[in-house]
């Protein structure tokens, strides 16, 4: 069942009239015509099927010997060109009765659409051309005649005249039907609901863009090449049949909102295929998106936790070295437990940042080269400097920017929130190392409204594990898996907390900003930055506007000397805000900090003789300066006079909002009663996360007994109320039920946290 095209002789240009055992007579033809209506509407819903059994030529086309005979099949679209679906396997020695009983898969087809039998014997093996020994064509609907109910499997047969030129030279033997359910081990999708044909996605060999037809949202769907995506075809399948049980929970669907939406595999034509070239088999899964089609406004993809060890003999040494050398010291993945892989639609501050900058600059070299350096500067940034970016929308600014990136980040951290307590709901530890989280924002201007959307994907190296499938190893993989687990959920629950620390700091003061710290570098895409200067503004409500020129000061409180001898200067521009009205229910008010220009810088760069500077921002507010927000600039390359002119906002909230409270409680219930005492512990980091985790485990264990959501209070001294811990034991008791484990103190229950912290499993 091949589908490389023939070189074999060539045969008669057109189709020629198929001649079957079923056309007898005129009541048989009056019938053909009756079921047409038939014939149209079930290919609408299934495919054609042929089995091909056999042959008798009339004569030997050999020149000595027996013939070695095969058939190819071939598929004439109305006003399309032919293309071969499928070729049977050869009769070795078959002669003029040659046998093969092979039945093809399945073809997308319309009623009028032709399909063309071929028959070929092979010359010398596989090393001569083929010998043309005669053809058959006939309608779909001639095929399907009488058999809209059966299976090619059951089908009677059909006697089809071979042909060549103008000669008759055998009978063919053949079985059509329609495809009753899928046998390749998966579900299919008509490539019919899709316009044709495909093109592959910018930047990628495997992915296509699949635009239904009729959808208000054409771009909603991708398609994946099958060939390259073998490996996650058996989990999508699990997540199909998953979210096709309505009955009682399987436990997965808390889960299941935060896997990709997959209809089944599509077989499509694509732009610039060669005649005679089969369609592609396409995984047909949900859009992420794409920046710049649709609503898709920025993309964000992490690789979570370390993925397992892959089989030696598929990666060379040199590619193993080079990975375990990013894993260690290029990477975040071991520090975070995560490391971006992916920034699309990035704000000017990252867009800026070249990484080749030091090699004469990206559009010196190759897109390989720019993807491959962007991409090992985006695995070094930390969590902090990724959601400071996320968050950064050009098109708005002010009391609007405020507002847009709070909601953005409410959303993003919520949802985040929600897939760790959703993971902890899992009935069986899974293997998902070394998969992906996308993280989208879908987002116009005009509607100040943003969406973000948190999926998981990339399973090439995961397996869903169904819990019976979990009952069937060995004690030792049940404690291997379950340790798999919690690190997967430990790097989901990391995630959430540096969001959740982004939002507080930016969000969650309501006090006064103090002082904003300007440090003034130059960019080095190959080293660290090279520290020019740095100066500080104090700020005072009561003095709402504020531009001055600073002098650039090095660490000793030196004035810094530019390249020409002047002093350096940094000017900046402070505006004090209140926030309008309507939206006085979050925020009362804002500053609008704003970096203008540099003079005078110094050169720290010796062979360009010159620097490429930017600002990283620091403001200090609150009661005891407990709030701290970062910013950076974009940087200007080669320049020791730069203008920036641009701004960002430090927000002022209301004391006593509740929006992010009731955010989590939705989908965390009772974390948002302990938000405040998580925070003030923030400044110590393991401390911080430990009981970030904590409290996403309580959450899931409040999720499990059904209970409502635990009043939002802050316990005096911002101590956490005792959290009651999913347990599991991790010894012989593998397949025993998860239970809650309530602990006599706080310290016992942290003492053992980290081993029973992010699974009930064992």
């Amino acid at each position: 069942m091949g589908c490389t095209s023939s070189k074999a002789e060539a045969g008669p240009a057109a189709p020629a009239t198929a001649t079957t055992l079923l056309v007898t007579g005129s009541k048989e033809a009056k019938a053909v015509v009756g079921e047409a209506d038939a014939v149209d509407r079930a290919l609408h819903q299934q495919s054609l099927v042929i089995r091909v059994a056999g042959a008798e030529l009339y004569r030997s086309f050999e020149t000595f010997g027996k013939m070695d005979p095969f058939v190819v099949l071939e598929h004439l679209p109305a006003g399309g060109r032919p293309r071969e679906f499928a070729r049977t396997r050869t009769d070795w020695g078959g002669h003029m009765k040659p046998s093969w009983d092979h039945t093809c898969r399945a073809v997308e087809v319309e009623s009028t659409d032709v399909v063309r039998f071929r028959l070929l014997e092979k010359n010398f093996g596989d090393f001569g051309t083929p010998t043309f020994c005669g053809e058959a064509s006939a309608t779909v609907r001639e095929l399907l005649q009488g058999n809209l109910n059966t299976s090619a499997e059951r089908a009677p047969a059909a006697t089809l005249t071979l042909s060549k030129h103008g000669e008759e030279t055998g009978r063919l033997v053949i079985h059509a039907g329609l495809n009753h359910g899928s046998k390749d081990g998966f579900g299919r999708v008509s490539a019919k609901l899709f316009e044709s044909p495909v093109a592959r996605l910018p930047g990628s060999s495997s992915l296509f863009a699949l635009k239904r037809k009729g959808e208000t949202c054409p771009e909603s769907w991708i398609g994946q090449d099958l060939a390259r995506a073998n490996a996650e075809l058996s989990f999508y399948e699990k997540v199909r049949q998953l979210r096709q049980v309505t009955s009682s929970p399987s436990g997965f669907h808390f889960l299941l909102p935060f896997l990709l939406d997959y209809e089944g595999v599509a077989e499509c034509s694509v732009e610039g295929e060669k005649v005679g070239d089969a369609p592609k088999q396409l995984l047909v899964l949900e859009n992420l998106g794409s920046v710049g089609v649709g609503r898709c406004f920025r993309r964000l993809d992490l690789k979570l936790g370390q993925a397992r060890p892959s089989d030696p003999a598929s990666k060379s040494r040199l590619a193993a070295i080079r990975h375990s050398l990013l894993e260690g010291f290029g990477s975040c993945s071991h520090c975070e437990g995560f490391r971006l892989e992916r920034f699309e639609g990035p704000p000017a501050a990252l867009e800026s940042a070249d990484p080749l900058l030091d090699l004469g600059g990206g559009k010196l070299h190759g897109e390989v080269l720019r993807r491959r350096a962007r991409k090992a500067m985006l695995q070094r940034m930390q969590a902090a400097e990724m959601f400071m970016h996320l968050i950064n929308l050009p098109s708005a600014s002010g009391a609007d920017r405020v507002d847009i990136s709070e909601k953005l980040l409410r959303q993003v951290l919520s949802k985040l929130s929600q897939l760790a307590v959703a993971c902890r709901k899992a009935p069986a530890p899974q293997s998902w190392l070394g998969s992906s989280l996308g993280l989208t924002v879908n987002f116009l201007p005009e509607s100040k409204a943003p969406e973000a959307s948190v999926k998981l994907f990339d399973w090439g190296q995961a397996e869903l594990v169904m819990p019976e499938a979990h009952k069937d190893f060995s004690p030792a993989e049940r404690r291997e898996r379950a340790a798999q687990w919690r690190q997967y959920i430990g790097s989901i629950d990391e995630l959430s907390w540096e969001a959740a620390r982004c939002y507080h700091h930016r969000f969650g003061n309501d006090h006064v900003w103090r002082e904003v710290h300007f440090a003034v570098a130059d960019f080095d895409s190959m080293s660290a930055a090279d520290f020019i200067g740095e100066a500080s503004l104090s700020l005072d409500e009561e003095n709402p506007t504020v531009e001055m020129t600073l002098p650039l000061l090095a660490r000793g409180d030196a004035v810094v000397f530019g390249k020409n001898g002047l002093p350096s200067t940094l000017t900046v521009r402070a505006t004090f805000n209140s926030m309008p009205l309507d939206r006085k229910d979050r925020f009362r008010a804002f500053w609008q900090v704003q970096i203008v220009s540099a003079d005078n810088l110094p050169a720290r760069d010796p062979l360009t003789g010159s620097s490429d500077p930017w600002v990283s921002v620091t403001a200090v507010g609150g009661k005891d300066g407990e709030f701290s927000l970062q910013q950076s600039s974009s940087v200007v390359p080669r320049n020791l006079q730069p203008e920036w002119n641009e701004s960002f906002e430090l927000a002022l909230a209301v004391p006593g909002s509740r929006h992010l409270s009731e955010s989590l409680d939705l989908v965390a219930p009772g974390i948002a009663s302990k938000f405040a005492g998580l925070m003030a512990s923030s400044k110590e980091e393991k401390a911080g996360l430990l009981s970030w985790a904590s409290a996403l485990a309580h959450a899931a264990d409040r999720v499990n007994r059904g209970l409502a959501p635990a009043p939002v209070a802050v316990p005096a001294g911002g101590e956490l109320e005792e959290p009651a811990v999913l347990a599991f034991d991790s010894g012989s008791k593998d397949d025993e039920a998860p239970s809650v484990a309530p602990f006599s103190t706080l310290a016992e229950s942290k003492a053992r946290l980290l081993h029973v912290l992010y699974t009930p499993f064992g």
